[in-house]
């Protein structure tokens, strides 16, 4: 006699009911049924456990062939989620590819249920912006799947599909988190610790967590141990399993201590890993896979860029010819500052260093060889970056980087307004430079590695950023007075 399928599913329905959080295994679901059933025992055995196997609700520990509900590996566990200057300039909070690993795989994004501190749970809005910059958010969720939530979550978003003219604008349902940021002072490098309420109907808690009580080591080791059990979920399953089921696996191989307050969130996680990838190659099925070291004594450029007729022996002669006002030790200081607010996403600081400058480039080849001086600046710091050593000069140098800022703004108003700058007077345009010369030298003094930062040498450069700021301000306006004339 063979049991039906219906008779099985009961007992098995009825075994993950009444499961043991400590796990299950085959036997034990076997033992429940009685031989009068079915009496090839031997038989039944292996299709329970092909059952078992296929239900996408249960763990197997590989080693002891014991079964965990998801769920009870989950509820009650935390993670981080590290929110970006645009999440925090806007007073929201993307869902996207956060928190769908920590719970049933069905419930969408906008869906989740998220309670603040004080038990009030968070409205939603929609939120406005550029699509590219937006794919980061969810890029965890399988490039395949990230379109699909775009269109199912706005009718707009329809537009994305515009063979034509697709838009570059995409709507979403956001989190409006604006109080709570504002209550903490919230700012990049700071943290949302998440508790897992119930996993079945996504229904999260949060608190905050300082940057300052976030070690940037202890965070770097999370990644390398997390790391460690994507690389083992990519030896279990190869390619199979789609992104959030390889993550959620690679938490149960870890072991739960990989879910606490001294964790990294899922963006720093992809970030930084040296070890882990997305393997876009089959564009309809990205899945994680080991991070191939490219040979570091080869620097390639793309087949088809040629010879630039534009400068490129340097950084500083290509920022001169394209027009940008930042000097290197500028865009350093962007850097560092980035990773100090432990913003490790490439795109982010680029916004944020050259966001308001017109860049000119000769040609492709130019920019092309540009971006690779760039990018591999980036990737020397942001891993090797020492956060408690740089921290005694981070304030200075975020002073100094407002200053900068402050002065391209004001270098492209005046460029829009289409004047030339060698009709303002030129006496005050050499004070100014020399303003912009000092800020740059200083820049270089507090990113530099091998100079520490003493308290009474950090006091004497804090008054000396003061004097130098007072001067740009006074060269400032004597020129816009002259332009208004």
């Amino acid at each position: 006699m063979k049991i039906d399928s219906k008779q099985l599913d009961s007992f098995l329905e009825d075994m993950l009911l009444n499961a043991d959080k400590n796990g299950f295994q085959v036997k034990d679901v076997l033992e429940k049924i009685p031989d009068s059933l079915d009496d090839d025992r031997e038989a039944l055995e292996l299709r329970i456990e092909r059952e078992l196997n296929g239900d996408n609700r249960l763990f197997k520990a590989f080693d002891s062939d014991k079964y965990f509900l998801k769920k009870d590996f989950f509820t009650d566990q935390v993670f981080l989620v590290t929110p970006d200057e645009i999440e925090i300039d806007n007073g929201i909070l993307f869902p996207g590819h956060r928190f769908c690993m920590f719970c049933e795989e069905d419930i969408f994004p906008s869906e989740i249920t998220l309670k603040d501190p004080q038990g009030e749970i968070l409205n939603l809005l929609e939120f406005t912006y550029n699509v590219t910059a937006l794919v980061p958010y969810h890029i965890l969720m399988g490039s395949e799947q990230i379109f699909d939530y775009f269109i199912a979550e706005n009718s707009s978003n329809l537009d994305l599909l515009d063979q034509e003219k697709p838009s570059d604008k995409v709507t979403l349902n956001v989190f409006d988190i604006a109080k709570f940021y504002d209550k903490h002072g919230f700012s990049t490098g700071d943290a949302i610790v998440v508790k897992v309420c119930d996993w079945e109907n996504g229904v999260f808690s949060f608190d905050y967590l300082s940057g300052n009580q976030r070690k940037d080591k202890d965070v770097l080791n999370w990644i390398d141990q997390y790391s460690g059990a994507v690389e083992r979920v990519i030896d279990a399953f190869e390619n199979y399993i789609e992104i959030p089921d390889q993550l959620r696996w690679a938490y149960f191989l870890g072991g739960k201590d990989l879910l606490s307050a001294n964790s990294a969130s899922l963006d720093e996680f992809y970030n930084r890993s040296e070890r882990i990838e997305i393997n876009f190659e089959d564009a309809n099925h990205t899945v994680l896979s080991r991070k191939i070291s490219p040979d570091p004594s080869v620097t390639e450029l793309p087949e088809n860029v040629g010879i630039s007729k534009g400068k490129t022996d340097s950084l500083t002669s290509m920022l001169k010819e394209i027009g940008c006002t930042l000097k290197p030790a500028e865009i350093e200081a962007y850097m560092k500052m980035q990773c100090h607010n432990r913003n490790y996403d490439f795109d982010a600081f680029f916004r944020r260093c050259f966001g308001s400058e017109l860049l000119n480039f000769a040609d492709d080849a130019q920019e092309a060889v540009f971006m690779n001086y760039i990018e591999e600046r980036w990737e020397y710091l942001s891993q090797n970056y020492n956060r408690e050593a740089d921290a005694p000069k981070a304030d200075l140098r975020a002073r100094i980087l407002e200053l900068t800022e402050e002065r391209s703004n004001w270098f492209e108003e005046v460029r829009s307004l289409d004047i030339d700058f060698s009709m303002l007077p030129q006496d005050i345009m050499g004070k100014l430079a020399e303003t912009a010369i000092y800020l740059s030298e200083m820049l270089e003094l507090l990113n530099s590695e091998e100079h520490s930062l003493q308290t009474e040498e950090a006091d004497k450069l804090e008054s000396a950023i003061d004097d130098v700021a007072d001067l740009q301000i006074q060269n400032i306006e004597q020129i816009n007075k002259f332009i208004n004339k």
